[in-house]
């Protein structure tokens, strides 16, 4: 740029300008997972409502001993609802962060930076989203699956890009009058953190099991492509 205000770091990075937009720290939630269906693959869930695409969640179970995954992102009027499955029936308390561009925490003292049109861009009061890694993949969603340590102490969240993994269903002849049993199942990555590490596994989030008295077609279907967001959230 020719003219204006900006703040690199160490490596010459731009960290912020009048244009770029920061995401700011809304709120943290707690939300507590509740029973399932009747679908013996699924643990329990937790539905997440987000209104708008501006804004962006991290999530993280307060037991390290417990996982979740992203199983389904579905419209809900005019916003969207994130499904998290959790791995195993025991109850979960996920707690939700909450971050959107031009949020200000109201201070009474500290910088703002404001772009052209007068939206505000970055304040000094509010925690920004800050993030640690990114780990981003096409050619096999289970390549994340492991321990990624960072900064011991510290406390990270996970925002999750998408939802990827393997969709397959089996066939077998069970007899009993030409019966075939089928089987379908899904699985994914799932996230789970403890002081200075996020972990990645790869479950079953599905499972279907049913009879036909005709045999019906094998598939066996990946999405390679992952993307995860590793946040800091120490502190708030």
């Amino acid at each position: 740029m020719s003219i204006g205000f900006q703040v690199f770091n160490a490596d010459r990075s731009v960290l912020l300008d009048q244009n770029f937009k920061t995401y700011g720290f809304m709120s943290k939630t707690t939300q507590v997972s509740t029973a399932t269906s009747s679908n013996p693959a699924w643990g329990q869930y937790l539905d997440v409502w987000i209104p708008d695409a501006e804004e962006i969640v991290a999530v993280r179970a307060q037991n390290e001993a417990h996982s979740v995954c992203l199983a389904n992102v579905s419209r809900s009027g005019s916003g969207y609802i994130q499904r998290y499955v959790t791995d195993g029936s025991t109850i979960v308390n996920l707690d939700v962060y909450r971050f959107r561009p031009g949020v200000s925490a109201g201070g009474s003292f500290g910088m703002q930076i404001f772009n052209e049109q007068r939206e505000l861009v970055y304040d000094a009061t509010t925690p920004q989203l800050i993030v640690r890694d990114v780990l981003v993949g096409s050619g096999n969603f289970e390549a994340v699956v492991g321990d990624h340590n960072y900064d011991a102490g510290r406390k990270y969240a996970v925002v999750f890009g998408g939802r990827c993994g393997r969709s397959w269903r089996t066939t077998q002849f069970t007899g009993g009058g030409g019966n075939y049993g089928i089987n379908e199942y899904a699985s994914t990555n799932y996230a789970s953190q403890s002081p200075g590490k996020v972990s990645f596994k790869v479950k079953i989030y599905y499972f279907n099991g049913y009879t036909k008295q005709h045999e019906v077609k094998q598939f066996n279907y990946r999405a390679e492509a992952y993307s995860y967001l590793i946040v800091d959230v120490s502190g708030i």
